[in-house]
């Protein structure tokens, strides 16, 4: 089978949670079939800018074609999503068409391949709901896709725009059973084929000495690795640990890594360290007490199985119900919902030695048991042959 990927941005040194997830998937995939990802030249999600050469390449053993963006995202952009959201009863159907374009990455070239090309593609998977690619894409070949939404509770999902494309495709793939249940509320969409499967990950062991080394770091830490954004919770998870140190004095910090788009306040106990490669990254969670996750919206949560696959607790925000259900399944850590819950949890989990490793190793089990490659790579394989008939 021929089956083509696409996602509106794609490469190692793109950050982004369904980016990673799309490439990870495409090299899995294409040990089982002919893999292409269709993807744009852009790098940034925030301005679309065409930074990679358009045309084909092939990286890690996957084709990967990509199309020139016709335009940058404009000012008009974040004023029409702000209308959409907060003055709905003054727009219409054709101002969400008008968000989807301005969305981005508007790529007509992109489309047109698809388009075109159809019928040399067994099966077309489309990575994410919310961007121009997936939509316009997965409309023009309904009959052949399958949708991999990575949807979460948020305001742009409530559009009646994207009614169009979570009920046409053959076929649709969750990553938790959170997002199932969001999106079969939302849209009455049960009697399409789908099943929920996740993320795979690699069991790569960090080195804790190395990492410490590297930074000099002689004092114990909490630590939150993801995009430094406003989006991700990471305002608040600094004010909450700012108030958490003003009342509880010690010698602890708080460690962020990860691409930064927002200022990070100063403070004596938050130290930013940048962008890290995945094993050193994975060297950061070893050497960390307890990996942090403030965010709000999230589909899966790839960060999660990587603490623990170190065998590190977490403490999310329960807020997210996606990440409150990896925390109750897996009894891997601990969830707050305020600041008097999140500093409780704190001090139970900074205090107790036994108690962390306990949720370390029950998080170790839960990864290995639901989420080794092996395991997650198959029920792709079996899902997609399916769709595509074979």
């Amino acid at each position: 089978m021929k089956i083509a990927i696409v996602v509106q941005r794609y490469g190692r040194d793109v950050v982004g949670g369904s980016e990673t997830f799309a490439r990870l998937l495409s090299e899995h995939l294409s040990k089982y079939f002919k893999v292409d990802v269709l993807t744009t030249c852009a790098k940034d999600h925030t301005t679309w800018r065409n930074v990679y050469q358009p045309g084909v390449e092939i990286f890690n053993g996957v084709t990967v074609r990509r199309f020139k963006n016709d335009t940058m995202r404009s000012q008009n952009f974040s004023e029409l999503h702000g209308r959409l959201l907060f003055s709905k009863n003054s727009t219409t159907i054709l101002d969400e068409f008008e968000f989807q374009k301005l969305q981005g990455p508007y790529s007509t070239d992109l489309l047109n391949y698809i388009k075109t090309r159809k019928n040399e593609y067994d099966i077309f998977i489309f990575v994410t709901y919310l961007f121009f690619t997936s939509f316009f894409g997965l409309l023009t070949v309904p009959e052949k896709s399958i949708l991999i939404p990575t949807a979460h509770n948020e305001g742009t999902i409530y559009f009646d725009i994207f009614k169009a494309i979570f009920r046409s495709p053959k076929g649709i793939i969750f990553l938790s059973e959170e997002e199932k249940k969001l999106v079969h509320s939302l849209f009455k969409n049960e009697h399409i084929p789908h099943r929920v499967i996740g993320i795979g990950i690699e069991f790569v062991d960090g080195n804790e000495d190395v990492f410490r080394k590297l930074y000099n770091l002689n004092f114990p830490f909490i630590v939150y690795a993801g995009r430094i954004e406003e989006a991700k919770g990471i305002l608040k998870l600094i004010e909450f640990f700012a108030r958490y140190k003003d009342e509880y004095p010690s010698n602890l910090k708080l460690i962020l890594i990860g691409q930064k788009s927002i200022h990070v306040p100063n403070h004596k106990d938050i130290i930013y360290l940048g962008m890290f490669a995945e094993s050193d990254r994975l060297n950061a969670i070893k050497s960390a007490e307890i990996l942090v996750q403030p965010s709000l919206y999230e589909s899966f949560s790839l960060v999660l199985l990587e603490a623990w696959s170190q065998k590190i607790p977490v403490l999310v925000n329960g807020n997210s119900d996606v990440l409150r259900g990896h925390v109750v399944r897996s009894n891997g850590g601990l969830y707050y919902s305020s600041y008097l819950e999140f500093a409780e949890c704190m001090n139970l989990l900074l205090s107790d030695l036994q108690l962390r490793n306990k949720l370390g190793e029950n998080g170790y089990k839960y990864v290995k048991q639901n989420y080794s490659w092996v395991k997650i790579e198959q029920q792709y394989v079996d899902f997609v042959k399916t769709m595509g008939g074979r």
